[in-house]
């Protein structure tokens, strides 16, 4: 099983792409790609969409899920219509390519890489980076490793 995980963002949008392996003796996860894709704050919404979805295309023949984080907001409107079109991007991704989405709460996100609910995004950084022997810096990529951890973990539990 293989799962994108997106941090949705119009100005800086996470991926990654996460891989479950199976061995003999433990179940592994094998990071396969991840980067963050930027776009400038002067250039029209949709543009920026489009920039987001091109790059998220290039990614789609490798997994078989898609994931974000189900983002909250309480005060910047504008902010979270913007997010909310990220996801809305990465929804209509799936959907014309048959794949499953799912969206996880930050609390699951975190709990699963081994935080506790109160981890910042420093520990998460540094959790994610002992996990899979990196030195990752850029918050959004860390965010979709995670997620896609997450999303690994709930299908897991799902089937179970």
């Amino acid at each position: 099983m293989t799962i994108l995980g997106i941090d949705p963002g119009i100005a800086n949008c996470g991926w990654a792409l996460v891989e479950r392996t199976k061995n003999k003796h433990r179940n592994k996860y094998k990071l396969l790609d991840h980067g963050c894709t930027k776009t400038l704050p002067k250039t029209e919404e949709g543009i920026r969409l489009y920039e987001i979805k091109l790059d998220l295309d290039l990614l789609i023949d490798k997994c078989t899920g898609i994931c974000t984080e189900k983002v909250f907001f309480s005060r910047n409107v504008t902010s979270a219509m913007s997010t909310a079109k990220v996801i809305g991007t990465a929804q209509i991704i799936a959907a014309r390519h048959n794949l499953p989405f799912f969206e996880v709460r930050p609390n699951q996100i975190k709990e699963s890489i081994g935080c506790d609910r109160t981890a910042d995004k420093k520990q998460m950084i540094k959790r994610v980076n002992k996990m899979f022997k990196t030195e990752l810096k850029n918050q959004h990529t860390v965010d979709a490793i995670a997620i896609a951890i997450t999303a690994i973990k709930m299908i897991e539990e799902q089937d179970a």
